[in-house]
């Protein structure tokens, strides 16, 4: 990874935290359908937080932070997968609720960055 992390950051002009996952999982993830049902008029974005850390969320799912903002649906192999409400002009955000939960830093994408920034091919 140490090798792979200039390179990352030279392609993408990224610098924040970065989290790469196997296309074959996130794949995986969007063939099981997580978000159908699970969205109303307030929906601003579906997404998947990035973390590492096999620690639990401490909460039962799905979890709704205290403003509705947030509602994170699944947790688990680093990923979160979340439904962001605006409310008024108020968008949540899933990163800062999993990093305080967890206090590790994380990442949030929506489903269509996400695959595309996650593989990286072995020759570079």
């Amino acid at each position: 990874m140490n090798r792979a992390a200039p390179w990352l950051l030279t392609a993408s002009g990224y610098d924040d935290a970065v989290f790469v996952r196997p296309l074959d999982q996130l794949a995986a993830i969007l063939e099981r359908a997580p978000f159908t049902g699970t969205g109303d008029e307030h929906t601003y974005r579906e997404t998947f937080t990035f973390f590492d850390s096999d620690q639990e969320f401490g909460a039962p799912l799905p979890w709704t932070n205290d403003r509705g903002d947030v509602r994170i649906i699944e947790i688990g192999g680093g990923v979160a997968l979340s439904i962001i409400k605006r409310i008024a002009t108020r968008a949540g955000s899933p990163t800062a609720e999993v990093e305080a939960r967890l206090k590790v830093p994380a990442t949030t994408r929506p489903p269509g960055r996400s695959s595309a920034c996650s593989s990286v091919s072995p020759s570079r």
